[in-house]
């Protein structure tokens, strides 16, 4: 016995995988958020990176249990992949060009408070 599943519950499967990457994309902004504050190193970039593999991992595994009853089908990974790619170049870039403006005004003011406190010492 065959069981074909109705193609309106693989679209509507589709779409909630997208919407699952577009949330996915949004938790990447938002660490990307704080991986570019100045005071963390390079190694917290990595760290925070992992982190994020990690959440992506889970919870497209916790998705893919609840929503698709347990089965791993490309076609939905592909629309959580196009998902993180769309945010990624709409709302990505207009949400992270302010924190980047900031971070370079904070790296500024750091920068200058560094070269007084050098010049006080001296």
């Amino acid at each position: 016995m065959t069981y074909s599943e109705p193609l309106i519950n693989q679209v509507y499967r589709f779409f909630l995988a997208v919407g699952f990457g577009i949330l996915m994309g949004v938790l990447y902004e938002v660490l990307g958020i704080i991986k570019t504050l100045p005071f963390l190193g390079r190694k917290s970039g990595i760290a925070i990176d992992f982190i994020y593999s990690v959440i992506f991992t889970v919870l497209s595994f916790f998705f893919m249990l609840v929503y698709n009853e347990g089965e791993a089908r490309a076609n939905l990974v592909i629309a959580q992949l196009t998902g993180i790619y769309v945010f990624h170049i709409t709302f990505g870039k207009r949400i992270t060009r302010p924190f980047i403006k900031m971070k370079e005004k904070i790296r500024r003011k750091m920068s200058e408070k560094d070269i007084k406190r050098h010049k006080n010492l001296i």
